[in-house]
């Protein structure tokens, strides 16, 4: 009846059957009167209703040709809640249900694989999907027992910022799952004996108010506010009295299947009458602790190559204005499935890292033309994401301005590090995404010979300058792309180091160097080789500040966030004001006045007389230190 399996056990004959009544799914049935309890009901969802459910998600597979990921989600997402909270306790206990969501859970996540070009499981780890969509996930709720993956959690971290307590008695053991969306929606049975204790607490509330002659708050009420069936607060809505009205509305809305060809899967209820009858903001937090906090969920995504300081005050553009003003036009199916590409676009770049992960075992990795970037397998929709981000040569650009910034360093310490000259090298202009061999960017020429140590990490004190002594001294600078599983900067330049330093291809001008390594996707860097006095702390200060201020840098993350419509709410530049007036025209700060418009004038020539006019003038200053201000 009413879509259950329902089997009732006389009280008379529970002593002869073995049947456990504690347990979730079984209702005590009471008489009204005396209040004794005279069965047991056993609760099971029907054959023909999980029949139902199995078409719905067949029928999302089927229409969601060119659909966005995010409607193919909210779709099951709907028909999970819809089923979830209309047959509660009763899909715990109806195996054949639990099996099918497993399956038809899978069958969502294989059809959004698809969508780009791979079903690859280690390419798609539960963090792709079930992350929250504030955090870009895709949202999607779980009744399938997910297992996360160890190595998914090695960068995970519990900080004060993101939510680190567990609720629902989730624990911290190796085994970790994704929450259950069956232990946030509370079981029918204990949902009645709530909402009759609620509604009686309501009812003496308000005997108590009126008798005081006053009315009844929303601190009076705020334990109750989301308890009961209908909601306590479905009586505080605007249109109470109008609903009051609304006879037979349940029946109608049930009826509307025949008349309305959308599916409804909350047909049974109504948020204006009976209130949201479930509350999943529990199941949120506990899906990010369970990926690791927000911090190792943002490990998995493109979130530092925008470079943004703090992913709080973080906000995604909803959609472009080019695909807003583009919704409502005529448009062909060719037409409307390529404007669904932008949002999925989006989605494949930020979670590039993860997607394109090094430790694929399929086909060949490809290197992208132009750049350092490696592909591991074919993925349509990234690669042209990372072609636009890098067009117009930027990969080479990079590399040239900051091999230019560190020449500007080290000719500003020529005395200190008892520099003769600093000479840039000719570089081929393809060696910044050569990735098989290498030469010197810059070559320093010492004024006395340095004393040399061994080779050392940036990050490693203590160096002993007891090597051979040398008069040359050359910087190499290599540009890379990590991945989730490596981005090891420190690694990555050592590895390149020993490499071609002792490869033949590799021609260097002295024994003695250093190679620089910058992540272009993480914007992380290090540097590995030999020192001389002074040189480690220089080198180290020198990258920590081009990798903040780099103009070549700053274009490409600037590319990133729009590429993920991604930006923050905070301003990222102080506003100019009578307290900071004062230190724009200081000696730090180097400007460039362009008068190009300062000197225009219009001349009118009338018979033998002629008229000047100057027109409304500009004069423009373009501050080298605050990226995008002018003046």
């Amino acid at each position: 009846m009413c879509r259950f399996e329902v089997r009732i056990l006389p009280k008379i004959r529970m002593s002869q059957e073995a049947f456990s009544n504690t347990r979730d799914g079984v209702w005590n049935l009471q008489n009204e009167q005396t209040k004794e309890r005279t069965a047991v009901a056993f609760l099971r969802v029907d054959d023909e209703h999980m029949k139902v459910f199995e078409n719905r998600v067949r029928q999302i597979l089927m229409s969601s040709g060119s659909t966005t990921f995010t409607k193919i989600v909210n779709k099951w997402n709907t028909a999970l809640i819809g089923l979830m909270t209309y047959f509660r306790e009763a899909t715990v206990h109806t195996q054949e249900l639990l099996d099918l969501l497993v399956k038809c859970e899978n069958k969502i996540q294989t059809r959004i694989k698809i969508g780009l070009n791979s079903k690859m499981p280690s390419r798609f780890p539960p963090v792709i999907f079930y992350t929250p969509k504030e955090i870009g996930g895709l949202g999607m709720l779980s009744m399938g027992h997910i297992l996360i993956p160890q190595s998914d959690l090695r960068y995970s971290q519990q900080t004060d910022v993101g939510v680190t307590h567990f609720r629902s008695g989730m624990s911290h053991e190796e085994d970790q799952l994704i929450p259950n969306l069956y232990r946030y929606i509370q079981p029918w049975e204990s949902e009645f004996i709530d909402s009759q204790r609620v509604w009686a607490e309501y009812a003496l509330k308000r005997q108590e108010a009126q008798s005081q002659n006053r009315r009844l708050t929303l601190e009076d009420l705020e334990d109750s506010w989301d308890r009961g069936i209908p909601r306590i607060n479905t009586l505080f809505q605007k249109d109470r009295h109008t609903l009051a009205y609304d006879k037979g509305w349940r029946v109608r809305t049930d009826f509307k299947q025949y008349q309305v060809l959308k599916q409804n899967p909350l047909w049974w209820t109504h948020q204006r009458h009976d209130g949201k009858l479930w509350n999943l903001n529990n199941y949120r937090t506990d899906v990010i602790q369970a990926l690791g906090g927000v911090e190792g969920i943002l490990e998995h995504t493109l979130c530092k190559g925008t470079y943004f300081p703090t992913w709080e005050g973080l906000f995604w553009e909803k959609a472009s204005g080019f695909e807003e003003s583009m919704k409502y036009e005529k448009l062909t199916n060719a037409q409307r499935s390529g404007l669904n590409q932008i949002p999925n676009r989006r989605f494949t770049l930020w979670w590039s890292p993860t997607i394109n992960r090094a430790k694929v075992y399929v086909g060949f990795q490809v290197q992208l033309d132009l750049t350092g970037i490696f592909m591991h397998g074919k993925i349509p929709t990234l690669k042209i994401s990372l072609i636009q981000i890098f067009r117009a040569h930027l990969w080479q650009k990079v590399h040239e301005s900051v091999v230019m910034d560190l020449c500007q360093v080290l000719d500003q310490e020529l005395d200190a590090l008892e520099i003769e000259t600093v000479q840039k090298e000719t570089i081929h202009p393809r060696k910044s995404y050569k990735m098989n061999s290498s030469c010197a960017d810059i070559l320093l020429f010492a004024a006395h010979r340095w004393p040399m140590s061994k080779p050392s990490l940036v990050a490693e004190s203590k160096d002993v300058f007891d090597q051979k002594a040398s008069n040359k001294y050359w910087v190499d600078v290599q540009l890379c792309w990590g991945d989730y599983d490596s981005h090891d900067i420190e690694r990555y330049t050592r590895a390149k180091f020993m490499d071609y330093t002792t490869d033949n291809m590799s021609i260097y001008p002295s024994p003695t160097g250093v190679m620089i390594g910058l992540d272009l996707a993480y914007n992380l860097h290090s540097a590995f080789g030999n020192w001389f006095p002074g040189s480690k702390p220089l080198l180290a200060q020198a990258m920590n500040k081009i990798t903040k201020s780099n103009p070549a840098l700053y274009v490409l993350r600037e590319r990133i966030r729009k590429g993920l419509q991604l930006y923050s709410s905070e301003p990222t530049v102080p506003y100019l004001s009578s307290q900071n007036y004062g230190e724009i025209f200081s000696n730090q700060i180097i400007w460039f006045v362009d008068d190009t418009n300062v000197y225009r004038v219009t001349i009118h020539k009338q018979s033998k007389e002629i008229s000047q006019q100057n027109p409304s003038m500009v004069l423009s200053l373009y501050s080298t230190q605050e990226r995008g201000s002018c003046f």
